[in-house]
C-alpha cells in the first residue's frame, strides 16, 4: 500500500504539479486544469533512505505543557498534528525498518536497584549509584556488567516476539551525566572513554540479539558526551543500527566537528542513522532561518559513507521561520543526492509563481545571514543576539518587492504574508536577545530598565496573541518568559 501511495504521490507531482510546501491549505498547490493528457509511463524508483521520519514537536510533553499555559485548545492541536501528518505523507516520509525507541528509563532504579545493584554505575567512593540524576530524572548504569546486557537482549527478543511486524528495539542508555560514569574494573578495561565502553556494551548486546533473533536490530546511539568515536577497534556487526545526533548549524565549528565524529563512528558502524537536534534547537526558533545549502551537503556526504536514514528531532510549527529547511530535509530524505538549488527553485516558482525571483532572493539573503551567524556565534550565544536589526532590513523589502510582482493573486500574496510573520516576531525577539547581551557588558540606567521591560510587555502581548500560529513556534519560547525578567531586570 505505501508503494501505492509514493507512485500517486509521485505522479501528481512529477506530472500534474501538485506541492505541498507546508501543511494545511494555504501550503497546498493543486494546479487547475480543465484537459489532462498524460503520455505512457514506464518509471519505477523506490527511496535511498530506508528510514525517513522528521518527528513532530506535538508530541513533546513540554511543549504540550506550555500550549496548555497559554491556552492553546486541544482541538487545535490536534488538527494541527494531523495537518502535519498529511504534509509528512505527502512528502513520503515514512520508514521500512520499523524500531520501537526506548531507553533505560528512571523505573529501572526501582525495579533493579534492590536485587541487581551491579547493574549500576559504580562511583569512586565505592558505592553504585541507585538514584536518578537531574534534571530528566534518569539513571547511569554499569555498560560492561554481564547481567545488564543479559536483560537488554532478553528485553529485546520479548519485544521482537510480541511484535512480529517491528524489526528492532532500541539498546542505547539515557542521556549521560558529566562526572557519573562506572569506574569499575570492567568498564575501565574496556575502554578510557565513554564511547569506547559503550560501543563494547552496544557490540555485546548485539552479537548475542544475532544468535537469539537474526535480523532483528538493536538501535544504538552516538550522543552528547559520547559523540566522540571510540579509539578502540571495536566492529558493529549489520544488526546495529547507530543514530548518530549532532548539534546543527548554528555554528560553523561545531559542524565540522560533526562530520569528523561522523567519519570516526563510520569506521566502526556498518548503518548509521543522521539523527541531528536540527529542528529542535529552540534557542533559533526566534528569527527566520535558512541552512539548505549545508545541510544538503551533509545529506549526500552521509549518504555516501553509511548512511541509511534520518530522524530528525523535531519540527516545531514555525512554518515562516524554518519552512524552507523542513521542506528540502524531506526531499532529501527521499533521495540525498537531489541538487538543493532545484529544491529550492521548485518551492519559489510552484508556490509564488510570478513573485519567485523576488522570494527566492529572500531565501538566499536569509541564507548569507544565516551563515554569519553561525561563523561569528560564540558558543551559548543565543542566536538571537546574533542576529541585528540591519538583518531584518534587508530582508523586509524583498518581500515587499514580492508582493508587487504576484499583482492580485490572492494565494500568492497570503504565502508571501505567511513568510512575513517571520519577520515580524524578529522584530519583536531580536531586541530582546541583544539587550541581555548589553546588560552583560555594562550596568543599565533607569531609562534602559524602563524601555527593557516595554520590550518583555510587546514580547508576551505577541505570544499570547499569535499561540496558535503555524508560521511561529510562540510556544516553545513562552516558557523563557521569567528567565527573560530575571535576565534584563534583576537588581544591579
Amino acid at each position: 500500500l505505501r508503494g501505492t501511495w509514493y507512485g500517486t504521490i509521485g505522479f501528481l507531482e512529477d506530472y500534474l504539479g501538485a506541492r505541498w510546501l507546508w501543511p494545511g491549505q494555504l501550503g497546498e498547490i493543486i494546479p487547475q486544469k480543465k484537459d489532462l493528457v498524460v503520455g505512457e509511463i514506464d518509471r519505477s524508483e523506490s527511496p535511498a533512505l530506508a528510514i525517513r521520519i522528521l518527528r513532530s514537536i506535538n508530541q513533546y510533553s513540554r511543549w504540550t505543557f506550555w500550549a496548555n499555559e497559554l491556552g492553546f485548545p486541544i482541538e487545535e492541536r490536534v488538527a494541527m498534528d494531523q495537518e502535519l501528518s498529511r504534509w509528512a505523507g505527502h512528502q513520503r516520509l515514512g520508514t521500512s525498518i520499523t524500531m520501537y525507541l526506548t531507553e533505560f528509563g528512571k523505573t529501572w532504579v526501582y525495579k533493579f536497584g534492590k536485587d541487581h545493584p551491579d547493574w549500576f554505575a559504580l562511583q569512586p567512593n565505592g558505592k553504585r549509584l541507585l538514584k536518578l540524576l537531574p534534571p530528566h530524572q534518569r539513571p547511569q548504569m554499569c555498560f560492561s556488567n554481564p547481567g545488564l546486557i543479559d536483560e537488554v537482549v532478553r528485553r529485546t527478543v520479548e519485544y521482537v516476539d510480541a511484535h512480529p511486524l517491528w524489526d528492532g528495539y532500541g539498546i542505547y542508555p539515557s542521556d549521560s551525566i558529566e562526572g557519573y560514569n562506572c569506574v569499575c574494573d570492567l568498564c575501565k578495561a574496556n575502554g578510557p572513554t565513554r564511547s569506547d565502553q559503550r560501543s563494547h556494551y552496544f557490540q555485546a548486546v548485539a552479537e548475542k540479539l544475532a544468535k537469539l533473533r537474526p535480523g532483528k536490530y538493536g538501535t544504538a546511539l552516538a550522543y552528547y558526551n559520547y559523540v566522540d568515536p571510540p579509539t578502540r577497534d571495536i566492529q558493529f556487526g549489520d544488526n546495529v543500527l547507530l543514530d548518530f545526533c549532532n548539534a546543527g548549524y548554528f555554528e560553523d565549528e561545531e559542524r565540522r566537528k560533526s562530520i569528523a565524529r561522523w567519519e570516526g563512528w563510520a569506521k566502526h558502524a556498518q548503518k548509521m542513522v543522521w539523527r541531528p537536534n536540527n529542528f529542535c534547537n529552540v534557542i533559533g526558533a526566534g528569527v527566520p532561518r535558512s541552512y539548505v545549502t549545508k545541510m544538503g551537503q551533509d545529506f549526500s556526504y552521509f549518504y555516501q559513507n553509511k548512511m541509511v536514514g534520518v530522524n530528525f528531532d523535531r519540527i516545531h510549527p514555525q512554518w515562516a521561520c524554518a519552512g524552507l529547511n523542513y521542506y528540502v530535509a524531506a526531499k532529501l530524505a527521499w533521495n540525498p543526492l537531489k541538487p538543493v538549488e532545484d529544491i529550492v527553485n521548485d518551492y519559489c516558482e510552484k508556490g509564488f509563481g510570478t513573485a519567485a525571483p523576488a522570494v527566492k532572493k529572500y531565501f538566499t539573503t536569509l541564507e548569507r545571514i544565516t551563515d554569519r551567524v553561525a561563523a561569528e556565534r560564540k558558543k551559548g550565544e543565543h542566536i538571537s543576539s546574533v542576529y541585528t536589526v540591519a538583518d531584518l532590513r534587508k530582508l523586509r523589502p524583498i518581500l515587499t518587492r514580492a508582493k508587487v510582482l504576484a499583482g492580485d493573486d490572492r494565494e500568492v500574496l497570503a504565502r508571501i504574508a505567511f513568510l512575513a510573520e517571520a519577520l515580524d516576531f524578529a522584530e519583536v525577539e531580536v531586541p530582546v536577545y541583544r539587550a541581555i547581551a548589553q546588560t552583560r557588558r555594562s550596568k543599565l540606567s533607569q531609562a534602559e530598565m524602563g524601555s527593557f521591560r516595554k520590550l518583555l510587555d510587546r514580547r508576551k502581548a505577541y505570544i499570547r496573541q499569535h499561540f496558535n500560529s503555524r508560521a511561529v513556534d510562540v510556544v516553545s519560547h513562552s516558557w523563557r518568559e521569567k528567565w527573560l525578567e530575571d535576565q534584563l531586570l534583576r537588581p544591579l
